[in-house]
């Protein structure tokens, strides 16, 4: 199969691109609940505390339903097939703006939440084996593919973070504040079914029906998936760093606009539109020099660097992020240049650590692994945006309510605290625990494709 490189690593950043617009109506979703439909802080963070562990325990078996899972068509490709509608129509369902009861507005909010969330967590164990498969052993196209990919996320970044409030804010202006989150939702949701296909394109050479052509592949079951993390030491360091790493970034993102609305007195988000701006066009510019750096210093030693500078940030924003937008911004700023030194190599990370699994065992357990990424990324989910939601109850937060000086304090305690302790215990344990460098991650991906080579040619013997 004739291989055009520079065709595969763009069409891998166009897909990152595009799917980063698919989330955009949930950025708005405790603001929906709190302001809008009136529900306490928690309240709403109870409701979502009870969708996010059943988001987890459904999310844990993703991995082993597509290896058990039979279609003709692939092992990747139906998925996308499958669930290209479910995630437009959920987001919809999530933001029915209409007088409900509360126990029958609870049930829609935890169905919906299950449907977005359980559905993605299928879409990103397809997009880490998309970029597992077309690299194959290439660690220079695979970073490439990573790195282009982060870098037009980032774009994307700064265009939503110029246009979801003045869009939301325009879609008001034409259908009215009740409807708006409601059509947000129809027009972004748009974006995810554009996403599927482009990444069905980029695989289907990969994984069209020929992958059923070869011997079964084997049954996985819950005991294959344990055994997986306990024998497997980096992927236990991964999933422990993992959950830190997001605890101390979804936490923060549950209450950035309570932020903007009563800290800043920015009911409008405008001013949260200029600050976000500013901050994810630096961030474009970090997406180009951070993996520099972080080739340079090699990508173990760059993710505990970054991660202790890291640390610093949000003490930072801990005592100074309350005293003016300017102060914040550049926390955010420099937060962001720190986190590009390694967060490029995202997928690499765990697809090193699968690489790892199987190299070590000699049983090829690397879909199941990347679909465990999703675990850590869950529970760090309904830990941090509990733990936020509540932390803003317990600190005195009303819809509408008057700010006061203790108020503001407490809110960057809780805004800057969080990240601060758990980036700083992720730096310890990856510092410490963390084995593998560039060059025994190729190493181990090499000598897999060639364990994977000599199968194929003892099969093609036998027969």
């Amino acid at each position: 199969m004739e291989v055009n490189v520079k065709r595969e690593v763009r069409n891998y950043g166009i897909y990152n691109l595009v799917v980063a617009f698919v989330m955009v109506p949930l950025g708005f979703l405790n603001i929906f609940l709190t302001e809008d439909l009136k529900l306490t802080a928690i309240a709403v963070g109870s409701i979502l505390l009870v969708a996010r562990v059943a988001d987890f325990v459904i999310s844990f078996s993703v991995g082993a339903i597509i290896e058990r899972s039979k279609f003709k068509s692939g092992k990747y490709l139906p998925w996308l097939k499958y669930t290209k509608w479910i995630i437009y129509f959920a987001q919809i369902l999530m933001f029915l703006p209409f007088e409900i009861p509360f126990a029958l507005r609870s049930v829609l909010i935890v169905v919906s939440y299950l449907l977005i969330n359980v559905t993605w967590a299928f879409v990103t164990t397809v997009q880490y084996g998309t970029l597992s498969i077309v690299a194959g052993s290439d660690m220079d196209k695979r970073n490439k593919m990573m790195i282009l990919g982060v870098r037009l996320m980032t774009v994307a970044t700064v265009i939503t973070s110029a246009t979801n409030a003045p869009v939301r804010n325009l879609i008001a202006s034409i259908v009215g504040p009740k409807y708006q989150y409601l059509v947000l939702s129809i027009i972004y949701g748009l974006f995810y079914v554009v996403a599927t296909m482009l990444l069905a394109n980029l695989i289907r050479p990969y994984d069209g029906p020929q992958v059923n052509t070869g011997p079964a592949r084997p049954q996985v079951t819950i005991k294959d998936m344990v055994k997986c993390v306990v024998t497997n030491s980096q992927l236990i360091v991964n999933f422990a760093s993992t959950i830190l790493v997001f605890l101390g970034m979804m936490a923060p993102m549950q209450i950035v606009m309570y932020y903007y609305i009563y800290i800043q007195n920015d009911p409008q988000l405008l001013l949260m539109t200029l600050a976000m701006t500013i901050t994810t066009l630096f961030s474009l510019f970090t997406t180009i020099v951070g993996p520099m750096i972080g080739l340079k210093l090699g990508r173990k030693k760059a993710m505990v660097l970054a991660q202790f500078l890291s640390t610093l940030t949000s003490v930072a924003m801990m005592f100074f992020g309350g005293i003016h937008i300017a102060v914040f911004i550049g926390i955010n700023m420099t937060t962001a240049f720190c986190t590009a030194m390694y967060s490029g190599f995202g997928m690499g990370y765990i697809i090193d650590v699968g690489e790892y699994g199987y190299w070590k065992t000699g049983i090829d357990n690397r879909t199941v692994t990347m679909s465990l990424v999703n675990v850590p990324i869950k529970i760090a989910t309904f830990l941090g945006g509990t733990v936020a939601m509540f932390g803003l109850g317990i600190i005195g937060y009303t819809p509408g309510m008057e700010v006061t000086a203790k108020f503001t304090s407490n809110f960057m305690y809780l805004y800057g605290g969080i990240p601060a302790i758990c980036t700083f215990l992720a730096c310890i344990l990856n510092g410490f625990f963390y084995k593998i460098d560039d060059k025994e991650a190729a190493l181990y991906a090499r000598e897999n494709r060639e364990r994977e080579a000599a199968k194929a040619a003892s099969a093609g013997a036998s027969v």
